[in-house]
Order: structure tokens, then sequence, then C-alpha cells
């Protein structure tokens, strides 16, 4: 049985506008395995959620380079009915729109569409763990992907051992370089959901049906000098506290006290709360995992080497 579906998968579209093989039904394959390994999809029902399509643009990333616009979850749910993978059901009243309506956004598919369902074949399968990895290994393979995209695609899921790229492409490939860029996709698709798609400093929370969201994946340990992509040396922040966290204006102490250097810099915030006045509050990390939370030795790095301000006179650092 489980030999059907690779070939089935074989016959998704090639993209008449560029006539290179289309990647969206794949990607959008690959986040639905996750999200069934995840247990967020427990049941043959797939939903076009936020979630769902924050992870697909996740994996957007991986062909951007194509030159393509943003890549538009909505499509491939949609167009995956015409190759019986998704049967989509109506909200109650709503069966005869089915016909008419069009991928124009995940909005107004939502407004029709109360779900998708899987074949309760295939859904059985994706819940088994190996067939889950022969699944994922006959999208990755396929011929929708360039050599470059299938190393990201590996090294995004971090599968031992590259079966789909064969010597010569490597050669041709940086390799290395797709590879730091398919575990930063990684990173940034963990982190993200863990922290509830919020900023760990302000708590805002900003998350379009699209998938698109304010909020993004931190490195403690600065990347270029570690190669750490660990949980334990991220964080999810807005990008204005992103960014003010990689300039060194604030930090965490040992007991995840929020330290801003006050003395260092000038703001006005006349419509919103100002940076220093997080100064001296403790982040809420009581919804993580101990293992999944910023690792001291990572925070250690940055109040020594990132913040601008004095630690000699802050307690609890």
């Amino acid at each position: 049985m489980l030999a059907d579906w690779p070939r089935k998968f074989q016959k998704l579209r090639v993209d008449r506008a560029s006539k290179t093989p289309a990647p969206h039904k794949p990607l959008l394959l690959l986040a639905i395995l996750d999200f069934v390994e995840s247990g967020d999809i427990v049941t043959p029902r797939v939903k076009l959620t936020p979630e769902l399509a924050f992870r697909f643009l996740g994996y957007w990333e991986v062909v951007a380079a194509r030159g393509r616009s943003m890549g538009r979850v909505e499509l491939p749910f949609f167009h995956l009915q015409s190759d019986g993978i998704l049967r989509h059901v109506a909200h109650d009243g709503l069966d005869a729109a089915l016909a008419s309506i069009r991928p124009i956004s995940v909005q107004l598919l939502n407004r029709v569409i109360s779900h998708a369902e899987l074949p309760e074949d295939l859904f059985a399968l994706m819940t088994d763990q190996q067939s889950r990895e022969a699944m994922r290994r006959a999208l990755i393979g396929g011929n929708w992907f360039l050599p470059n995209e299938r190393i990201k695609l590996n090294a995004m899921l971090g599968i031992e051992g590259d079966f789909s790229v064969n010597a010569e492409e490597m050669a041709s490939s940086p390799a290395q370089e797709e590879v730091c860029q398919g575990r930063d996709i990684r990173f940034r698709l963990l982190i993200v959901p863990l922290y509830g798609y919020s900023c760990l400093l302000c708590g805002m929370k900003v998350l379009l049906p699209s998938g698109t969201t304010l909020v993004e994946a931190a490195h403690i340990h600065q990347f270029s000098k570690s190669r750490n992509d660990d949980i334990a040396n991220g964080m999810a922040l807005c990008r204005n506290h992103h960014w003010a966290f990689d300039q060194g204006l604030w930090t965490l102490g040992h007991d995840f006290n929020v330290i801003v250097a006050c003395d260092s810099f000038t703001e006005e915030a006349p419509n919103q709360l100002s940076l220093s006045a997080y100064h001296s509050h403790s982040v809420d990390l009581s919804h993580l995992a101990v293992e999944h939370r910023p690792s001291q030795k990572y925070l250690e790095w940055h109040r020594r080497h990132k913040f601008i301000g004095n630690l000699s006179s802050r307690p609890g650092t």
C-alpha cells in the first residue's frame, strides 16, 4: 500500500508558468507530515490554520531562491483535491459553493471549506514512523526540487545520509551553505511555535492566516560565531526586541530577569512601553519544558560579549 502513494505523488503537476516542477504540493505534504508527527493533526481532518500556513512558509524558504513571490499555502491546499490527496468539506449549507471557489486567499477558502480530509489509508501510513519517513524520502527525492533544495530539506528534517543527491550534484552545490540554511529554517520552525508565536519580552503576537508572523527566532549566542542552532540557544522575539537584543541593549540574568542597558542609549516611546520599562522584570518561561528554556551558558556569552551595559552593579547577573 505504501508503494502506491509515491507513485501518486509523482503525478503532481508541473508549474505551467515556469515549466519547472511545482514545489507547492510536496511542501504542504511535508508540513502535514510534521503535524501528524507532532500530534497537531490526530485525525484525517486537515484544517487550513495559521500554524499550518506558518510551517508551509518555512518549507517555502527552501525554494525561495527560484525568484518566486512568497509561498501561498491556499494554492496546494486547494489543488491537492484534484490529486485525490485532500477532499474538501464545506461548512454547513455551503456545499454548492465548493464548485465555484478559487484559491484567492486563505480567508476566502476558510469561509467555504471547513476542513479537508486525507484518505484513510494515507493517514494511517502517516501515523507510522517508518512509513512517514518513507513518504518524506519520496517527496524530497522527487523531481520537484533542485539538488541544492534537497540538501536544505534533508538538513531541515535532520535526515542522515543524502539519499537524493548524488556525488556529482554535491560537487556542483555549495553543500555546507545549503546545510546551514536548512538548519536555520528548522531552528525557526521549532522556536517560534514553542513560544506560541509571541515575543518573550513584550508578549506581542501577530499571526496572519497566511502564516506570516511578527515574531522571529533569535539566537542567543550569535550563530555566526557559535554555529549553534540548539533550541536552548534560541528565543522568540518581535522584530524590535530581536534587534535590541542583538545590539546588546538588553539581556537576561541568571534568574531570567530582564537587564536593560538603560544608561547606554536614548529612547522615546510616547505610544508604547519603552525598552527601559522592562528592566528588572522576569520573563515567563513556565510554558516551556526545562530543556527548551534559554540556556544560561549561552546567556552568559551574551551578557559578557554583547550586552553594552554595566553588569557589575546588577543583581542576579
